[in-house]
């Protein structure tokens, strides 16, 4: 694999040149189906990103994820970086299912090798999907398992539906370490009955649990949840938290028993497993506030300052927003040093709270970096 810049750039367009698209180009004159004379620029980061563009109706258009790649040997992350990739979105629905079912023949992708699996096997993933298996969890999806193997997880074994074809380029590789077995469609029925039935998952070992200690003394601000439930904005702010270099989530009356249930591991795109999510209750959560010198800052229709003006401090805060209906608790109401809210139209009653959060997010990153 490309160890710098300059050799994944060079990659990525003889990538780009390889990859054939059906039909002609119509900005060919020669009529053919190439991508040629395309060019590439390349950004690393934990998850960097190149995008080759060229000629076409952007249907040719290719993006690639550069990576840190595990040690395949351990399931470790090193420092090799590989290149995951992706075809870009097709146009419509029919063409997003047509298009992954033909992925592996265009690409060359190959089924990854599974042995059936044993029912005691199946019988084991049944209890964890139904809560009873405290020490093991659920990774659905291929890109989520590469992202938990990315960050420390540790894969035990994982499942695919029969004939299962890899999306992105570099995952047959990365694990083809692990123990694999497929799984016939009555059995994932079966297995997931009404939830979400996974094509691919993963079972590992459950990750230490995260606590209120762990965030005492971080330099990035702590965003708080106050009975916000639905996974969905739950799984966002996690991201955008993340993005924003926040020092963790913490979720007060979420309902949760886990935050590596797996509804949350997909809502938030495995973030749950790099950013540090607390599950505590309010009072734990105000004493730990106290003790750590952060102010309590609530986000809350009607508060008495304007975002920028409260979220201007330099030090470290504890962010705290409620649901979008009922608000935060009375409880924190009351512990609060300031309420602050975000200007809005009155033709709209609320934001949602994952937009208001990105927005006060965002705005705290850029005040506290002056």
């Amino acid at each position: 694999p490309p160890t710098d810049g300059a050799r994944v750039a060079e990659e990525l367009v003889r990538r780009a040149a390889d990859l054939r698209e059906p039909g002609p180009d119509p900005t060919d004159p020669a009529g053919g189906g190439g991508v040629d004379d395309r060019t590439a620029t390349a950004s690393r980061g934990r998850t960097g990103t190149v995008t080759l563009e060229g000629p076409g109706d952007g249907r040719h258009a290719r993006v690639a994820k550069l990576v840190d790649a595990p040690d395949l040997g351990s399931g470790r992350v090193g420092s090799s970086p590989i290149l995951r990739t992706v075809r870009s979105p097709p146009s419509s629905a029919g063409d997003r299912g047509r298009g992954k079912r033909e992925a592996g023949e265009r690409d060359g992708m190959q089924e990854i090798e599974a042995a059936d699996a044993p029912q005691w096997k199946l019988s084991r993933v049944k209890d964890i999907l139904r809560g009873g298996g405290r020490k093991a969890i659920v990774v659905d999806d291929e890109e989520n398992i590469v992202d938990a193997i990315e960050y420390g997880v540790q894969i035990e074994e994982i499942y695919c539906s029969e004939g299962y074809r890899p999306e992105m380029e570099a995952t047959a590789e990365i694990l083809r370490p692990y123990e694999t077995f497929r799984l016939a469609p009555a059995t994932l029925a079966r297995l997931f009955k009404a939830e979400k039935r996974s094509r691919i998952f993963a079972v590992a070992k459950a990750p230490r649990r995260r606590r209120l200690e762990d965030l005492r003394g971080a330099d990035g601000d702590v965003v708080a949840l106050d009975g916000v439930r639905l996974l969905g904005n739950i799984g966002a702010i996690a991201r955008t938290a993340t993005a924003f270099d926040a020092a963790g989530l913490v979720l007060l009356d979420s309902n949760l028993t886990s935050v590596f249930d797996r509804r949350l591991t997909r809502a938030s795109r495995a973030l749950n497993f790099a950013l540090p999510i607390v599950l505590a209750d309010r009072r734990e959560f105000l004493a730990f506030a106290e003790d750590d010198a952060r102010p309590v800052v609530l986000l809350d229709r009607g508060g008495a300052c304007t975002l920028e003006r409260s979220l201007s401090a330099p030090h470290p805060v504890a962010l705290v927003m409620g649901s979008e209906r009922t608000g935060a608790s009375e409880e924190i109401e009351a512990a609060a040093a300031v309420r602050c809210e975000i200007p809005i139209s009155g033709r709209v009653e609320s934001l949602n709270v994952s937009v208001a959060a990105g927005i006060a997010l965002y705005a705290r990153s850029r005040a506290r970096r002056g």
